[in-house]
């Protein structure tokens, strides 16, 4: 199976790949970095709270999205129903981040005398790198 990649603009650059094969890519992108930290105050401490790092996560939310072809949607839609986890990969030119993740949410809208606009939530299963 060749390996297909989406081309890069300037920006920031999201590709979605399903084993291995790029299949959507996007027009807007935000990379939701987050830590819960763990709060350890207690009656030594005093009246000021203290925490501890605690669990990291990640989430990405993609306007816009374009899929390579009805194949590729057909991907990501058997992904979404089934649950399966999908590769991610977001680029700045300079700066990578990938991971794996499950789409959360895959509305589609229809406007009008417009094109399709498909727009993807994924929460990460795991580390960022």
């Amino acid at each position: 199976m060749s390996k297909t990649v989406l081309p890069t603009h300037n920006g920031v650059n999201a590709t979605l790949l399903i084993n291995g094969t790029a299949v959507a890519g996007q027009t807007n992108c935000t990379l939701n970095r987050t830590m819960k930290p763990i709060t350890i105050t207690n009656k030594i401490n005093g009246t000021w709270e203290e925490s501890l790092s605690g669990v990291r996560g990640w989430s990405l939310n993609c306007n816009g999205m374009f899929i390579k072809d009805k194949e590729s949607f057909d991907q990501l839609e058997q992904a979404f129903y089934n649950g399966d986890s999908i590769d991610v990969k977001i680029t700045d030119g300079s700066r990578e981040y990938s991971g794996t993740g499950l789409i959360t949410r895959f509305p589609v809208s229809a406007a009008y005398n417009d094109a399709y606009i498909y727009n993807i939530t994924i929460l990460g299963t795991g580390a960022l790198s």
